[in-house]
């Protein structure tokens, strides 16, 4: 499977002073007031949402925090080559000729910097390996790639080798830079560990619909595009609805908020094999394209020993589940991609995913 990962920011609750729920899946960086990274509203579709970092101090020291949320890739994959694809924007303009700041960083299992994809008050592109001294080498330059306080699709390729490596950068789908280089890191690492976010100086800078892919397999494996992450929620019981519910009129109405209300409102199960499945809503209509379905439950344990679960989702009566996963004391979110529909073996089209059931089945 090559979609790695994807993150449109539409679940988590825009409403916290901390977003509610990023801290399962990225290192926040935060300064401990709450403000670094910010959910907002975005345009890019109907009721959608994004993350905001913003410029902030570290604490009382007065010391500029220099880099942003980061995100964990080890787990994901052991390929050398990855694509990467995000929106961004620049509300309140690309600052100052001090302000140049990365889109975004890879680093390597040491916490080096190895690659930075940089934006200039300008709007030039520089795409810079990064020595384990800081030194910049910049491997190619894009001119005003990046256009004013509008949304930018950001797309970057990029084969790690210290003797043979690649890149490619698009912006809003156009080939701005590509090249091949004698080396595209400088100490030794063939694959990323983080992918970090950066941040504009004095200025907040907005990311949206997030996308991550190796190019091993035979799906998924370039480029995709500017695309959206649509989210879905349940809107009815499913097939089998066998955990006991707390909080809720019905099963799904127990697990369907925005930004998780911890035991408020919840499902439970101790007993093996049962299972909770879940309709969702329908997609926007005439939605083409369908790069992969992810399912992001939050979840916990809520007694001694080890529990574990699965998810599941059922599409035509045939089904596909992940590996055994383990919950963890207090509740953190999931992130499994399904990146074909079972019931045809392929990529998903609107109708599969508007018919398919997604839920949980206890295993021990």
């Amino acid at each position: 499977m090559t979609l790695l990962f994807f993150d449109g920011f539409e679940t988590y609750d825009a409403a916290a002073t901390q977003a509610v729920g990023m801290g399962d899946v990225y290192d926040l960086h935060d300064d401990g007031t709450g403000s670094l990274v910010t959910i907002i509203a975005s345009t890019r579709i109907t009721d959608g949402q994004a993350m905001r970092i913003n410029f902030s101090l570290l604490g009382d020291t007065g010391v500029n925090i220099a880099r942003g949320p980061q995100l964990p890739l080890t787990a994901f994959s052991s390929a050398d080559e990855w694509v990467f694809g995000v929106a961004m924007r620049a509300t309140g303009g690309l600052g100052t000729s001090a302000s140049v700041r990365p889109i975004f960083e890879l680093l390597d299992s040491d916490s080096n910097r190895i690659i930075s994809l940089r934006v200039h008050d300008n709007g030039d592109l520089t795409l810079d390996r990064i020595s384990t001294n800081l030194t910049l080498a910049t491997l190619d330059t894009a001119t005003t790639a990046i256009t004013g306080t509008d949304w930018n699709y950001v797309e970057m390729k990029v084969k790690l080798s210290a003797s043979s490596g690649t890149y490619e950068v698009r912006v809003n789908e156009v080939n701005v830079m590509s090249g091949a280089t004698t080396s595209t890191t400088s100490t030794g690492a063939t694959r990323p560990s983080h992918l970090r976010f950066g941040h504009i100086l004095n200025q907040p800078l907005d990311f949206d619909d997030l996308y991550i892919l190796d190019t091993t397999g035979s799906l998924n494996t370039d480029f995709l595009g500017d695309i959206r992450v649509q989210r879905l929620r349940p809107n009815a019981v499913g097939d089998v609805n066998q955990f006991t519910l707390f909080g809720g009129a019905t099963n799904w109405e127990s697990v369907d908020e925005l930004g998780e209300d911890d035991d408020t409102t919840y499902v439970e199960s101790k007993t093996v094999a049962q299972r909770d499945l879940y309709n969702y809503e329908n997609l926007p209509t005439s939605v083409t394209g369908i790069f992969g379905v992810i399912a992001k439950p939050v979840l916990r344990k809520s007694d001694a020993g080890s529990r574990t679960y699965k998810l599941i989702v059922s599409s035509n009566s045939f089904e596909d589940e992940t590996a055994t996963l383990y919950p963890a004391g207090s509740y953190v979110r999931q992130a499994q991609i399904f990146e074909t529909d079972p019931n045809t073996g392929a990529l998903w089209e609107e109708a599969g995913v508007n018919n398919a059931q997604f839920g949980v089945e206890i295993v021990s």
